[in-house]
């Protein structure tokens, strides 16, 4: 399972802020950058802002490309309604 270390769940939070993306365009490291922003974009603009260091996009070596999915840990509706309110 992939979804470990900062993204692996917290017992007491659950799964409710990690976001995890299948399907997602098989890229190799050219492209990664440009994938990365194209996804923050969209989620930016459903109101759902995730950071670049936030996401975590399993890669295979051997193909030296991604392996079509992505996960990311989200802001809580907490901390999204918090940080409006800024």
């Amino acid at each position: 399972m992939w979804l470990t270390g900062r993204f692996a769940p917290d017992t007491q939070e659950g799964f409710e802020n990690v976001l995890v993306l299948d399907n997602v365009p098989i890229v190799d490291e050219g492209k990664r950058d440009k994938l990365v922003a194209r996804l923050r974009s969209e989620f930016n603009k459903a109101g759902a802002p995730i950071d670049e260091e936030n996401i975590s996009m399993p890669w295979d070596d051997q193909a030296g490309t991604n392996k079509g999915s992505v996960a990311s840990r989200v802001l809580t509706v907490h901390q999204l309604t918090a940080d409006s309110s800024s």
